[in-house]
């Protein structure tokens, strides 16, 4: 049963991935994007309902030697894709640093192959560690990507349209754009199902070379920089982790087993901290924290909304991996300063979001804000923070992919990315638009389920000791930006011009609508049923890590309860929903009641959006968010973003190292 499952999850969306890249037929490679998204929902389903574990598996050790000649190969192709680019566009700072990275990132693995220090390390561990962790995380990319997939049949389509009428697109890249969709979701399964160092060198890898592909799929020229500095970014963390093998199996444990490592830990084997800290900046990389961010805010502005959408599991990766280690570190001087550093990134992106004009931008910097978030989590270490790391996860993937989906649909009717065009789009859009307002509230209000997980973080800050008082002033900072951020955006989504355009009726598109009201399902049902949630998921992940989960919360008739106070998530919906509603049945505006609008001078007509300004011309009213961009402007806040990213690595270097 395991084989099966790990075949499914693994290895069918790359081979279905394969025959995409074959077809050219829309209709046969839709059918078998749905085909592959019904088989990832449903092994996915089938992981959740075993509800058991850990499970150790090894496949045959041929497939040892097959996924080596892999890994090289894909760094390879890394090496080529950069010579190529330096001999077609000259030497740039991206394809040199790609090159010299990719290289750089093989060199530790062909020394631990071809050195004879690898002998013996194929069965020194088992390839495959299933526990609660890992099956969460298999079973969140399965079924966002599968949803994203599914909407990608639609968007693409569209997007290839639109890219064609303004002449730069001649034939159709579909079938490259799902060949890497499917194949990423693959890989990402790999990574949390990988225990074995090399595996997960590779699948991590995989996962990479998907990310550079989908960025570059519009081989613009913004696109082209943008993939190759997303690459040399990320091959940061690929050199990280090929150290790490050599470290691991020439430390004092003589293993490449993750999960032997984690249950060693840092306490016990000092010496493994520096594989951990490794870990954690390769981690850095992919979740695109300071100073490793431009490649996530540069991607998204090139990257279609399906592929961004993609990128947001991707990102997470780097936060899983790192809160799984937190055990492993915790008790050392490496936890306290992950705290700070999450810390540090959530603030400084969630400010860095009230500036940005563009949709994807700001979605980027809320992201990249979060994933802060998870890291102070697994800095602070506690069963209470590792409950609301995990819980951030959940919610967060589900909130995050259906924001990406949603505004990417909104791009499409408004004809741009920029957030005041969506002035009024209640009216004109007022499905879309209501499930983009759930979405945002999704996360930023009660009794939705990030707002308990960021509350439990603010209960567990005062757990670090020396650092809590910094830690708790920055992390309630990133949630006071964060709400600035997003009301800003919601206000302008349901405010309009004194002149209204006449409500429109929208039509259903099942692969638009019907995607983002699952995922609108999914997240209000997650945080109505907080409680089982956690009894049934977060909890066994906890027990997993060694935590007693009545540390983190104790539940009681669907309530979650800590030291700190009670969250009753399903009387709260009530209350929402009845202060919503209400008003509506009761209150009924009439036209008579409406006044005009007054605009700095005299009106032009009722309902007008003109008004009579200096020399009795006829001027329209022009309105626009307020952004602070002379304040909070990314290349600002750049200025203190990258040195103080690159002082906290140094101290991280410094504290592992000394």
């Amino acid at each position: 049963m395991t084989d099966a499952l790990v075949g499914l999850t693994v290895l069918f969306p790359i081979l279905t991935g394969l025959i995409c890249l074959l077809f050219r037929s829309r209709k046969a490679r839709g059918g078998m994007v749905y085909v592959t998204a019904a088989v990832l929902i449903v092994s996915g389903l089938f992981f959740l309902a075993r509800g058991v574990g850990p499970i150790e598996y090894s496949p045959d050790a041929g497939w040892n030697s097959l996924i080596t000649a892999l890994n090289y190969a894909i760094l390879v192709y890394f090496a080529f894709v950069a010579g190529r680019d330096i001999l077609r566009r000259g030497a740039s700072r991206h394809s040199v640093l790609s090159l010299v990275l990719a290289v750089a990132a093989a060199i530790p693995v062909a020394v631990f192959q071809f050195s004879g220090m690898s002998h013996g390390a194929s069965g020194a561990s088992p390839v495959l560690y299933i526990c609660h962790f890992s099956m969460l995380r298999v079973v969140l990319v399965s079924f966002v990507g599968a949803l994203i997939c599914i909407y990608s049949l639609r968007y693409m389509r569209l997007h290839e349209e639109q890219q064609t009428r303004l002449g730069g697109l001649i034939g159709t890249r579909q079938p490259r754009f799902f060949f890497y969709m499917l194949i990423f979701m693959g890989a990402m399964n790999g990574v949390a199902l990988s225990n074995n160092l090399l595996w997960l060198a590779f699948f991590w890898n995989l996962t990479m070379l998907c990310a550079y592909a989908l960025i570059r799929h519009d081989e613009t020229a913004q696109a082209i920089t943008g993939a190759f500095r997303t690459l040399w970014i990320c091959l940061i963390g690929g050199v990280c982790l090929s150290v790490t093998v050599i470290l691991a199996w020439q430390g004092p444990l003589n293993t490449l087993s993750l999960v032997t490592l984690v249950e060693a830990g840092a306490v016990a084997y000092p010496m493994l901290l520096l594989p951990f800290a490794l870990l954690c900046v390769a981690g850095f990389t992919r979740a695109a924290q300071p100073p490793f961010h431009r490649w996530g805010i540069r991607a998204a502005l090139v990257t279609p909304a399906p592929a961004r959408a993609m990128l947001y599991p991707f990102k997470t990766i780097g936060a899983f991996i790192i809160l799984y280690l937190s055990p492993a570190f915790h008790g050392t001087h490496l936890a306290p300063f992950l705290a700070v550093f999450g810390a540090t990134g959530a603030v400084a992106f969630a400010l860095m979001a009230i500036s940005q004009r563009r949709s994807e931008s700001a979605l980027v910097c809320s992201v990249i804000s979060n994933l802060g978030l998870i890291i102070l989590c697994a800095g602070i270490g506690t069963p209470l923070a590792m409950a609301a790391g995990v819980m951030l996860i959940i919610f967060l993937t589900i909130s995050m992919v259906l924001l990406h989906l949603s505004t990417g649909a909104i791009e499409q009717k408004v004809g741009g990315a920029d957030i005041d065009d969506m002035e009024g789009l209640a009216r004109r859009q007022p499905v879309l638009a209501g499930i983009t307002v759930t979405a945002m509230l999704s996360l930023l209000v009660a009794p939705f389920g990030i707002l308990i997980s960021k509350w439990a973080a603010i209960q567990a800050a005062p757990a670090i000791g020396t650092w809590s008082a910094l830690v708790l002033v920055l992390l309630i900072l990133s949630i006071g930006a964060s709400t600035v951020f997003w009301a800003k955006w919601i206000g302008r989504i349901l405010c309009e011009r004194p002149a209204p355009t006449r409500a429109s009726r929208e039509p259903f598109v099942a692969q638009y609508h019907g995607i983002l009201l699952v995922l609108v399902g999914l997240a209000v049902l997650f945080s109505l049923l907080i409680a089982p949630v956690f009894d049934a998921i977060v909890g066994p992940i906890l027990v997993d890590a060694g935590y007693d989960p009545a540390l983190a919360f104790i539940t009681e008739r669907w309530f979650l309860r800590t030291a700190g106070g009670v969250f009753a998530g399903w009387p709260v919906f009530i209350g929402v929903a009845l202060a919503l509603v209400l008003p509506l049945l009761t209150v009924r505006l009439r036209p008579e009641t409406g006044r005009a609008a007054y605009m700095c001078g005299e009106n032009v007509e009722m309902g007008s959006d003109e008004f009579i300004a200096v020399g009795d011309e006829k001027t329209e009213l022009k309105t626009g968010g307020f952004y602070m961009e002379g304040v909070l402007g990314e290349q600002r806040l750049e200025r203190l973003i990258v040195p103080a990213g690159v002082v906290l690595l140094s101290i991280l270097i410094a504290l592992v190292v000394i």
